[in-house]
């Protein structure tokens, strides 16, 4: 970035300098942020048992049959995926860059975070897409299996899947 200053007027750097404490006052959320299954669980919930796993076993309905597994293996859709291209994230093209520098310019500081939310999402459906980038434990449960047609993980309903979201907000709100 080529910044020209010319005499005393201040008045564009000050003004440079108000969006980017207007830049620094926002924050972006990534994950799974409101809804519910057909039941009534908070999607929020069955986020929260595949991405950090259960040792409990566990009974629930699945095309109208009862299932019972021993536990549910560690998944990460969120955290690992994210971690493992933390580099393809924060690697800012040149839309990245003009959207940066006009919103610094113009205060509209959103949208480049806006991008940044839809990336990461972008990256989380990869997850999915590959199985967590083929490090997600197959299911195991043979009955599951048959009845699901698949032994793919995190790939039933694709609600938890349809209800990844990147969020803009300020700071304290």
């Amino acid at each position: 970035m080529n910044w020209k200053m010319q005499g005393d007027d201040l008045k564009g750097l000050k003004n440079f300098q108000a969006n980017l404490q207007k830049l620094a006052q926002h924050r972006v959320k990534v994950g799974v942020l409101g809804g519910n299954t057909p039941t009534g669980q908070p999607l929020a919930s069955v986020a929260m048992l595949h991405e950090f796993g259960s040792e409990t076993k566990r009974s629930f309905m699945y095309k109208g049959r009862k299932i019972t597994i021993n536990g549910v293996p560690t998944r990460s859709f969120l955290r690992m995926p994210l971690r493992m291209k933390i580099r393809t994230l924060s690697k800012m093209d040149e839309v990245d860059k003009g959207m940066l520098i006009r919103g610094l310019e113009t205060g509209q500081v959103q949208h480049p975070l806006y991008r940044l939310g839809l990336k990461a999402v972008a990256i989380i459906q990869k997850a999915f897409d590959s199985g967590g980038f083929g490090q997600w434990p197959r299911n195991i449960s043979e009955e599951y299996i048959e009845m699901k047609g698949s032994d793919v993980p995190l790939i039933d309903t694709g609600l938890l899947r349809q209800s990844i979201a990147s969020e803009v907000y300020k700071k304290g709100n």
